[in-house]
This record gives structure tokens, C-alpha cells and sequence, in this order.
């Protein structure tokens, strides 16, 4: 009965990633389609053609995200979503993932040397919301992390760190070429390439909840459909717990009255 129930919590884990993977379009940068000269993922926009596109050089598959810098010192800066300006990328999404994983790929080319520029490409994630009430995004999660040269395909995790309680709308990954990077004059003017690719969103235990920066609860999967809910401060009790599966569903809100007060999931056999 043991080994039937760690079976079913794998094969219920297994789904939900599926559907959570599927709010991040085009996440392997297979689909392209071609604007002007340049070839674009779809579902995904840079900020020139000289600075980003699709490159045939894939982790699998044929194709990848690229930025580069270009002119010398113009970044590369690409977003899923039908715009790279800040404050309108992103597309919807619903669900709180613990962080976002993928593989990279980094050559800085020829550039200036001088300790003062950073080369430093970029990913950050963010988890927005719309407050009506200021008339602007509201963060509700962010991670970022830096990458240095790597010419061989290389997995990466992004945590992200949940500032607000409540749901999302919105999911913003952006990547960038380097930060305060210029090219060797002896280049064609283009250097600090990044390039991504099968990136996916990452869930814990298969159930979610908003959790707060100083974490007072986690959610604990302990089989048989049950989850464990362990309170780090037992002065912030009673709480709400809200679970969600992967695509960002509420499945039960429950009050929580103890530490370790065990919760049925809905629908679990």
C-alpha cells in the first residue's frame, strides 16, 4: 500500500508540472516565425533584431533564444509577451511556482578590458499582479541570477522569492545580455551572447501556496493525498491556507488552527 501511494503522489506530481510547463508559451523557442530579416520566437519579442532573436542552437530541438549586445554597447533584451518594455511584458498565468529552471549558454566574444564593466548576463523573473486601485503591477514574487562564460549548455534554477501574499497574473521572464558590457573594437560590434532554452516552470510537492518572505508555513506532501502544514510561528495562528494545483486552480481554503495539522487534498483518491 506504501509503494501504490508513493506511485500515485509521483504520477499526480507529474501532471501537475505538465500543466503548470504549458503557461510559459514556446518555452523550448521552437516555434519561430520570421519579422523583417529576423527570425523571432513566437510568443516571445526582443528589443531589436540587432540585439535578439531565435538562433539555431538548441539545448534539444533546433532553435534558442538569443540576446547579444550590439553596437558596441547596446544591450540585448528579450521578454516573453508581445513587448520587451518594462511594465507590458509578460503573459497571464496563475499558480505559485517556487522558482523557474531552463539551460544556458554564454560567450563574451571579444571586450574592452577594463575591471570597471560587468559582463554579466541576466534572467530575472518576476510574478506580477494588476492593482486597479493605483493603476499599476504590483511584484508579487521575483528571482534573478547572473551567468558567466559557459560555451557548453548548462542547466540552471531561478528561486523566486514571494513578496506579497495573494495570486498572481502575470509571469515576466526577461533575459539580458550583460550589464555594463562593451565590445572590442576589433569585433563587427557585437559580443556578449546569452542564449536560453527548455526552460520550466518549478513547483513544490506539487501543491502551492502563497507563502510570505519570512515563510511562516510550509506545505509538506506525505502521501495518501494528505499534505502536512508545518508553522514556523505559531503566533501567526489561526491562518488561511489556500492550495492551488498547477494551473493556478483553488482546489481549498482551510483555516489552520495548529502547527503539523494535516489537510486532504481535493479530488486525491
Amino acid at each position: 500500500m506504501q509503494h501504490l501511494s508513493r506511485l500515485l503522489s509521483l504520477a499526480s506530481l507529474t501532471a501537475v508540472t505538465i500543466s503548470a510547463h504549458a503557461q510559459l508559451a514556446n518555452a523550448g523557442f521552437e516555434n519561430t516565425s520570421v519579422v523583417g530579416e529576423d527570425t523571432i520566437p513566437d510568443d516571445w519579442s526582443v528589443t531589436s533584431g540587432f540585439g535578439g532573436g531565435a538562433i539555431q542552437d538548441g539545448n534539444t530541438g533546433d532553435w534558442s533564444l538569443g540576446v547579444w549586445h550590439w553596437y558596441w554597447y547596446g544591450p540585448g533584451i528579450a521578454a516573453n509577451g508581445s513587448s520587451v518594455l518594462d511594465g507590458y511584458e509578460g503573459t497571464p498565468f496563475t499558480g505559485h511556482p517556487v522558482g523557474i529552471g531552463g539551460f544556458y549558454k554564454r560567450y563574451t566574444d571579444s571586450l574592452v578590458v577594463d575591471q570597471s564593466f560587468n559582463d554579466s548576463g541576466q534572467v530575472t523573473v518576476l510574478l506580477t499582479r494588476w492593482n486597479a486601485g493605483l493603476f499599476q503591477r504590483d511584484t508579487v514574487a521575483i528571482g534573478a541570477r547572473a551567468f558567466g562564460e559557459r560555451p557548453e549548455w548548462s542547466p540552471f534554477s531561478i528561486g523566486l522569492d514571494y513578496l506579497l501574499s495573494g495570486d498572481p497574473d502575470t509571469l515576466v521572464v526577461r533575459v539580458l545580455s550583460g550589464i555594463d558590457c562593451f565590445c572590442g573594437m576589433g569585433t563587427d560590434g557585437t559580443c556578449c551572447y546569452l542564449y536560453v532554452d527548455d526552460l520550466s516552470i518549478e513547483l513544490e510537492n506539487g501543491v502551492t501556496t502563497p507563502l510570505g518572505r519570512a515563510r511562516d508555513a510550509r506545505v509538506i506532501a506525505i502521501g495518501d493525498g494528505e499534505v502536512e502544514v508545518r508553522v514556523d510561528d505559531p503566533s501567526r495562528l489561526p491562518m488561511t491556507l489556500r492550495l492551488h494545483d498547477g494551473l493556478g486552480r483553488a482546489l481549498d481554503v482551510r483555516t489552520i488552527r495548529s502547527d503539523r495539522e494535516r489537510v486532504r487534498v481535493p479530488g486525491s483518491a
